[in-house]
């Protein structure tokens, strides 16, 4: 009998050593800095350049506490940014997409998506409309974020069917409308979340949703084994509901 129990301690440790949820090793590794690609200006509730802390910078917290990977963050305007990493300056962008970033495709390892993106329209209370489709926004001026690109729209815009109104941000797109500037916005639907509930809570209304991609980091192709380690972590942490319920918290 004391032998059986010896040896049914024994298989449960060793099935034990084959989980990892996190794909952690059992000997510790050397810790390793990976740089992350920010805007210079505060981008809510994605990132803070304060003592707040936005919703990549508690993700990279996760990813760090449960891997040997650290993250510091290098600043770049949107165009640069995007460079930076296709040449290896800095090591990843957290929050982009493979259908965006199309042009760099082949300097770039992609992780698996881990939340979605969409674009959302917006309407001073009193002023919406049902929209179905794009074209029913005909004769309309758009604001939107300058340099984004709008798939469903972009040949409606190219055709001035819809009016493209560019801000430089997605609260200046909003500060329009407000002042009847605009007829519509069109502006990433987390971040629209975010400020309808914070800033604008009386005045908008959220309508259609367009345009919806897949968001995954983007690392430069020299950092593929780290890409590939954090990808692992990425999905374990949104099996489990880490990711959802971060999102839920802005």
């Amino acid at each position: 009998m004391h032998r059986l129990f010896i040896l049914i301690i024994a298989v449960f440790l060793s099935l034990s050593t084959f989980y990892r949820p996190y794909a952690e090793e059992s000997v510790p590794r050397q810790r390793e800095t990976l740089t992350v690609g920010v805007f210079p200006q505060d981008y809510p509730p994605l990132h803070w350049h304060d003592a707040r802390k936005g919703i990549i910078e508690k993700l990279l917290d996760k990813v760090s506490s449960v891997s040997h990977f650290d993250f510091v963050f290098s600043k770049a305007p949107f165009h640069r940014l995007i460079m930076k990493v296709e040449k290896g300056k800095i090591d990843l962008e957290p929050w982009t997409s493979e259908v965006w970033r199309t042009r760099v495709k082949d300097n770039a390892y992609f992780t698996s998506p881990y939340t979605e993106h969409c674009e959302v329209l917006i309407f001073q209370k009193d002023r919406s409309f049902p929209v179905k489709r794009p074209f029913d926004l005909a004769g309309k001026r758009l604001g939107v974020v300058k340099g984004y690109a709008f798939q469903s729209f972009s040949k409606l815009f190219a055709k001035n069917v819809i009016y493209r109104v560019n801000s430089s941000n997605e609260e200046r797109v909003l500060n329009l409308l407000s002042r009847g500037r605009t007829d519509a916005a069109l502006i990433d639907e987390l971040i629209a979340d975010y400020l309808l509930k914070t800033t604008y809570s009386q005045a908008f209304v959220k309508s259609s949703t367009f345009d919806c991609v897949p968001v995954s980091f983007m690392f430069h192709k020299s950092k593929l084994r780290q890409g590939v380690e954090i990808n692992k972590i990425l999905q374990t942490l949104k099996k489990e509901g880490f990711i959802e319920q971060l999102l839920k918290g802005y």
